[in-house]
């Protein structure tokens, strides 16, 4: 059986430079490119198809993270990502992670 898990990752990366702009704009390109989906400006979360992936994901995470500014990746099981309470603003659609096995 496989054990779902969740990666979520929250930075805040200098943008006061050039430099710093075109850095930020790599590392959201990777995210995105590597099927990190949106929740908020800055936070982006992606569905593990198990729990031993996370660490070789989190160390692919660290290698395209930026010199400068903070960079946390969270990984969590399925249950506690779908247990987070959205107060306000838009709910994250589940569907985003379009997984056929994963009910919500």
């Amino acid at each position: 059986m496989n054990r779902y898990s969740v990666i979520m990752v929250i930075f805040d990366l200098c943008m006061m430079t050039a430099n710093g702009r075109r850095e930020y704009r790599s590392f959201r390109k990777y995210l995105i490119s590597s099927g990190y989906k949106f929740i908020q400006e800055s936070v982006y979360v992606k569905l593990i198809r198990n729990v031993s992936s996370c660490e070789s994901e989190i160390r692919a995470i660290n290698y395209e993270a930026p010199g400068e500014g903070s960079v946390i990746a969270i990984p969590m099981t399925l249950n506690d990502f779908k247990s987070i309470r959205f107060l306000r603003g838009d709910k994250f659609d589940f569907v985003q992670f379009s997984d056929s096995v994963v009910i919500f």
